[in-house]
């Protein structure tokens, strides 16, 4: 009787401890935030994508933090770290990327499902999400000389086609018109001086930029903002493999202060997260106003 009586209390704590167990963890969430150290990595190189996690109950770790997806990238390790203090757990989570190709890439946020000790009820925590753009990877030196090489023969090729097909169609007009090439003297024909050449109609600057003020103010995107950095990067004549620092820094020197500030803020407004866009979209809307200022003050 007794080895029976001691078999159910056994039984007992057993389903106890794992209905205990299956019970999410009650938490009070005072950070749940993600970032990455580098915003334009090219593809091939890695990044790091730090999650962090504060709470103010101990914890030993964080395995209940579910990863995003990470499409267009790979995942080449992670690692977690977790410390445990006075004031409650700091969980740290790096992990370790790198894109497969070229473009703009949005990391969805991560999750926490645990019971919300404030509201005393089951809740999915979500840290913030974050836009990377991957550059292109470098060309090798050997692949770029090559390349040139190809470049080069493929153009001496059509230049020696044009070349051809002129000199045959030039004889061949010689035949059927025997005038064909006869040097005739042509006198110039001046133009009277009330009558002015046409002439291009210069572009206005302040237009310009009302126009780009006018479309992003409708549409404040991160849509509309990437077709304004586009504008931006093609008046600096920015190579496509070139990221931002290196184009600021070569043209700094010759470039309107104000002109470098919408840069900065449209860059800026470009890669926020989706929580900041519209405070960022909002502070390169003012750049533009005050540069669209001064271009009329100038006229």
């Amino acid at each position: 009787m007794p080895a029976a009586l001691m078999s159910s209390l056994i039984g007992l704590v057993g389903i106890f401890g794992v209905a205990v167990a299956d019970q999410p963890e009650w938490l009070h969430v005072r950070k749940f935030e993600m970032r990455v150290d580098r915003a334009q990595p090219r593809v091939g190189e890695s990044f790091h994508l730090t999650i962090e996690l504060r709470t103010v109950e101990p914890k030993t770790n964080c395995n209940n933090v579910m990863l995003p997806d990470f499409y267009g990238l790979d995942s080449l390790g992670d690692e977690r770290r977790t410390y445990t203090g006075a004031d409650g757990t700091d969980c740290t989570e790096v992990v370790t990327l790198s894109p497969t190709a070229p473009g703009v890439r949005t990391i969805a946020p991560a999750t926490l499902d645990a019971m919300d000790a404030t509201t005393s009820r089951p809740s999915r925590f979500s840290t913030n999400s974050v836009t990377i753009e991957a550059l292109h990877a470098p060309l090798r030196t050997e692949t770029i000389v090559w390349n040139t090489l190809i470049q080069m023969l493929k153009a001496a090729v059509v230049a020696i086609l044009g070349v051809a097909v002129l000199i045959v169609g030039y004889w061949a007009l010689r035949r059927v018109l025997p005038g064909l090439g006869a040097v005739r003297r042509i006198e110039p024909r001046e133009i009277p001086p009330d009558h002015p050449g046409p002439h291009a109609a210069p572009i206005d600057e302040g237009e310009r930029w009302n126009a780009v003020i006018a479309k992003l103010s409708a549409q404040p995107t991160r849509q509309s903002v990437l077709a304004v950095r586009v504008l931006l990067r093609d008046l600096a004549r920015a190579r496509d493999d070139e990221a931002f620092g290196e184009l600021l820094a070569r043209v700094a020197a010759n470039t309107d202060p104000r002109i470098l500030d919408v840069m900065r803020a449209i860059e800026r407004a470009a890669f926020i997260d989706d929580e900041h866009l519209g405070e960022a979209v909002r502070d390169a809307i003012r750049a533009l106003k005050q540069l669209a200022h001064a271009q009329r003050a100038l006229t």
